[in-house]
């Protein structure tokens, strides 16, 4: 791929076509490079087109990273995919080495939980961020809705005090407590 296919990408929206016109030349004449496939996903997925997870799960194939499978996650659960997204999820969280990526893939499997009505499960996700970071909010709070959903109201508003007492404008956890 030459460096004019990726940098069409870098410029922005308004040249995501250009990247995928190029990138799609480009394998058409048989230039096949080991970031083309994530160029690709990443022009669609920007382009609002469905191409984009088709991409992202071709460049998976040659290269698995944390990144991709979280893009690929967020990309099924948009889809309603939930259960493949887990995967991808827990995938994620594996590979990674990062701690903002493991944070992130954390919070969007513990959704991904919930949604599928898996509490516990869900709860172990919200401990193991508060495990790397006590003071993050969002934990707090959704490890309180987690709480409330199985009934545990003591819990819960013990877990939203938690958060408001980080985070004195949460409003979710404001909310919850008024």
């Amino acid at each position: 791929m030459c460096i004019r296919d990726r940098a069409y990408y870098h410029r922005g929206y308004f040249y995501y076509d250009l990247a995928v016109r190029y990138l799609e030349a480009s394998l058409k004449f048989g230039y096949d490079a080991v970031d083309t496939y994530e160029y690709l996903g990443l022009a669609y997925a920007g382009l609002g087109d469905v191409r984009g997870l088709e991409y992202f799960r071709h460049a998976l194939e040659r290269r698995p990273s944390d990144l991709l499978h979280l893009k690929v996650a967020t990309m099924l659960v948009d889809k309603g995919e939930i259960a493949a997204a887990r995967e991808h999820l827990i995938q994620a969280i594996d590979l990674s080495e990062d701690v903002g990526i493991t944070q992130r893939a954390r919070y969007e499997l513990a959704a991904v939980y919930r949604n599928l009505g898996e509490s516990q499960q869900s709860e172990e996700q919200y401990r193991a961020i508060i495990a790397i970071d006590d003071r993050s909010a969002d934990a707090h709070y959704y490890l309180g809705e987690s709480y409330a959903e199985q009934g545990d109201f003591v819990r819960a508003r013990a877990e939203w005090r938690r958060a408001l007492r980080l985070d004195t404008e949460h409003r979710g956890a404001f909310d919850r407590l008024n």
